[in-house]
């Protein structure tokens, strides 16, 4: 992934960040979501991970994390995270068939 991809998926988690700030601030129930947007932010900054990679697991943990604490996303956050998603889908075939070889995206702390 070149450098522009990293910068989109940055600005995509920025986006979202807003989005479940602002929510936030209402609810006070979503630290945990700005939690996992900043972590996986310190990954691609230190290059740990790909961005789309970082960005696939940024979609699950969410999904996961709104699922197990029956949280309801807001439309922007919505569409936030729908753009991620979207970033995280591979490109093309190769890439693809190279999600088959990634084992583990989950965070390792």
């Amino acid at each position: 992934m070149s450098t522009n991809d990293k910068e989109t998926i940055l600005g995509l988690f920025s986006e979202f960040k807003r989005a479940v700030a602002t929510a936030n601030e209402q609810e006070n129930n979503r630290q945990h979501l700005l939690e996992i947007i900043d972590q996986s932010s310190e990954k691609l900054a230190h290059q740990q991970q790909t961005p789309q990679n970082e960005a696939r697991s940024v979609y699950q943990n969410i999904n996961t994390m709104c699922l197990a604490d029956h949280l309801k996303l807001t439309a922007d956050e919505g569409a936030a995270l729908r753009k991620i998603g979207d970033a995280a889908q591979p490109k093309s075939a190769w890439q693809g068939l190279n999600n088959f070889n990634t084992v583990n995206t989950w965070p390792s702390n």
